[in-house]
């Protein structure tokens, strides 16, 4: 980031090890009177075989600040288009569970469809919703947000959950996010799978014992 806000980098790489870092930001932040004016952050990209779409975040400079998405597409993962619609993903109507931001977290492509998970506030609580599209730019959020809540009061995520990845494997979807009670941060996992769940029930954990 600078003085103008936040950029997205690129990174390329053959191996994940080394990594050959592009000399210059590949999306910047708008002028100042644009939504984006802040500085894009956060993004998930997805390629369907012609063209990358990336989803990314930013803030307005309104008070109280809101958090919404935007769209941006490339033919080469370096040159980027701002799609002239942005933001395209923004908080719900006045009285929802997340009518004051939107911040994706996650974003999967099936060849069909993309699929999204993000974190929705209320101004006092944070949960994880879901909402996919087939073109990246008109979403529809799903009828059962939001899809994670926080846990029980006291519980180590009983603040609330945010930070979701989740990647599909056949039918089942399964979600990495960070928890907090707003003394200590952790990291769970939940599944759509039934099966496993039963597992989970049945099957003690055994975990290290601390030496200190």
């Amino acid at each position: 980031s600078d003085e103008h806000g936040s950029a997205i980098a690129l990174a390329i790489s053959e191996d994940g090890f080394n990594w050959e870092i592009h000399p210059a930001p590949v999306l910047e932040p708008g002028n100042q009177n644009e939504w984006d004016h802040r500085g894009p952050a956060a993004p998930q990209v997805e390629f369907d075989g012609h063209r990358y779409y990336m989803i990314y975040t930013s803030a307005d400079g309104k008070r109280p600040v809101r958090q919404m998405a935007g769209l941006a597409t490339s033919d080469d993962g370096i040159h980027w288009l701002k799609h002239a619609d942005n933001p395209v993903f923004t908080p719900g109507e006045p009285g929802s569970w997340d009518d004051h931001e939107v911040v994706p977290f996650s974003m999967t492509y099936d060849g069909t469809i993309f699929e999204l998970w993000y974190n929705g506030e209320d101004l006092e609580h944070f949960n994880i919703g879901y909402a996919k599209s087939v073109d990246g730019i008109n979403w529809t959020k799903g009828p059962n947000n939001p899809v994670l809540k926080s846990g029980v009061l006291g519980s180590w995520e009983g603040a609330y959950p945010f930070g979701a990845t989740v990647i599909k494997q056949d039918t089942v979807y399964k979600m990495w996010y960070q928890g907090t009670n707003r003394l200590l941060d952790g990291f769970g996992y939940a599944t759509t799978s039934y099966a496993e769940t039963t597992e989970w029930k049945d099957t003690g954990i055994d975990k290290p014992k601390r030496t200190i």
